[in-house]
């Protein structure tokens, strides 16, 4: 499982990094909608498959609260657990496109310098977290369980995203 989190990490660096292209309106525009279309929809259909199953399985319960928190697919900003332990990764796919957003509008998402330079930093802070205990129960508290390893998932991605370049 662990390893099949972090190809999927990495594919999606090498998937998300080159789709940012063109002028800084269009090329943001472009990727808001595709990204939304390409996840939103789908989500949610799997978060109602999610409360069929939920429904009909014994002693499992349907928090509403938990529900509404689900759909923006922002868990830990609504305070709430996923409703599927799998989904975690999504928050850390939507984290992943507001970075490549902002190194696109800032013009440095097709730099490879810059991508190893952000994925170095992104890994020393990690260790800096993962050194700190007060900080990492921090990140986990604002970002759930899958927070202390953030930096880290996040670096993978940038990783998947300089495969893509030197492949290209």
């Amino acid at each position: 499982g662990q390893v099949g989190v972090i190809a999927f990490f990495a594919i999606s660096g090498f998937v998300i990094c080159p789709s940012l292209r063109g002028s800084l309106v269009e090329g943001t525009r472009k990727f808001l909608i595709s990204r939304f279309f390409r996840l939103f929809p789908a989500f949610w259909i799997s978060i109602i498959l999610a409360l069929l199953v939920m429904v009909i399985w014994p002693g499992k319960t349907v928090d509403i609260q938990q529900v509404l928190g689900n759909i923006p697919m922002f868990y830990s900003l609504f305070r709430v657990e996923p409703l599927m332990e799998l989904y975690w990764t999504l928050q850390v796919e939507l984290i992943f496109y507001f970075l490549c957003l902002a190194l696109f509008l800032c013009g440095s998402l097709h730099k490879p310098l810059i991508l190893f330079s952000v994925g170095i930093g992104l890994m020393a802070a990690n260790q800096w977290i993962v050194d700190r205990s007060d900080i990492r129960s921090v990140m986990v508290d604002a970002l759930g369980g899958s927070g202390q390893y953030l930096l880290q998932h996040l670096c993978i991605m940038l990783w998947g995203g300089l495969f893509r370049i030197w492949y290209d």
